[in-house]
C-alpha cells in the first residue's frame, strides 16, 4: 500500500500541474488579441516597437508554459499510476513508466494516453478491473478537445508552409484562418478545462483511497 509520502508527492505535481493549466489558459485567451492586431493593424494605438516586444514576450512566456506542460503532464501520470501498483491493484494494463511515457512515442500517443488516463482515473475511483474501460465524460472531453486543437493548428501551419515554399498554394479567406486559429484556441482551453477537472478528481480520489486496495487486490 502507497504511504503518505506518496499521496504528498501527487499533491505537489498535481498543484504545479493544475497552475500551468491554468496559466495556458490565461495565455490562450490573451492570444486572441494579440492574434488579431497584425490581421487589423489600424485599430491598434501601440507603437510597434512595444507591439513587437509584447509579442516577444508572449511568445517566450507561451513556449516556456507549452515546454513545462510536455513533461509535467507525463510526470503526474507516472506519479498518479505508480500509486496505483504500489497499492497492489489486480489487473492493472500499463506500467507508470509506458503510462507516462507513452506521450512522447509516435503512434502510440495517439491513444495510449487517453486508456492509461481512463483506466487510472476509474481504478483510482474504486471501479474494479472489469470497469477500469468505462467511459469517463473529462477525460475524453479533454482527448478530444486537445487532438481538434491539434488538427486545426497543424492545418493552419502546413498552409503556411505550402504558401511559403511556392510550388503549391492553398487558397483560404483571411477570415476562415481567423476562424479555424479562434476554433483551435477554444479546443485547447476546453481540454485543458477537462484535464484540471481529471487531475482534481483523480488526486482527490486516491487521497481516500482506504480499503480500494484491498478490496480490488
Amino acid at each position: 500500500m502507497f504511504q503518505e509520502r506518496d499521496l504528498a508527492s501527487l499533491r505537489r505535481w498535481s498543484s504545479v500541474l493544475i497552475w500551468q493549466l491554468a496559466l495556458f489558459i490565461v495565455l490562450s485567451i490573451a492570444s486572441i488579441p494579440i492574434g488579431l492586431i497584425p490581421q487589423f493593424p489600424a485599430t491598434s494605438t501601440l507603437p510597434p516597437a512595444v507591439l513587437g516586444l509584447i509579442i516577444l514576450a508572449y511568445s517566450g512566456l507561451s513556449f516556456i508554459v507549452l515546454v513545462s506542460l510536455i513533461v509535467c503532464v507525463p510526470a503526474w501520470t507516472y506519479r498518479a499510476w505508480k500509486n496505483l501498483h504500489r497499492a497492489q491493484l489486480s489487473g492493472l494494463n500499463y506500467s507508470a513508466g509506458w503510462a507516462a511515457a507513452s506521450y512522447y512515442v509516435p503512434i502510440a500517443n495517439l491513444f495510449i494516453p487517453f486508456l492509461a488516463i481512463r483506466e487510472l482515473y476509474n481504478r483510482s475511483m474504486g471501479e474494479d478491473e472489469y470497469q477500469a474501460k468505462t467511459s469517463v465524460g473529462s477525460v475524453t472531453g479533454w482527448w478530444a478537445f486537445f487532438w481538434t486543437g491539434s488538427f486545426l493548428t497543424l492545418f493552419i501551419l502546413m498552409t503556411v508552409f505550402f504558401n511559403m515554399n511556392g510550388t503549391v498554394y492553398i487558397v483560404t479567406p483571411p477570415a476562415m484562418m481567423i476562424t479555424i486559429a479562434l476554433l483551435g484556441n477554444v479546443c485547447f482551453i476546453s481540454s485543458c478545462v477537462f484535464l484540471i477537472l481529471t487531475v482534481r478528481a483523480i488526486t482527490r480520489a486516491q487521497h481516500s483511497f482506504t480499503g480500494v486496495a484491498e478490496a480490488f487486490a
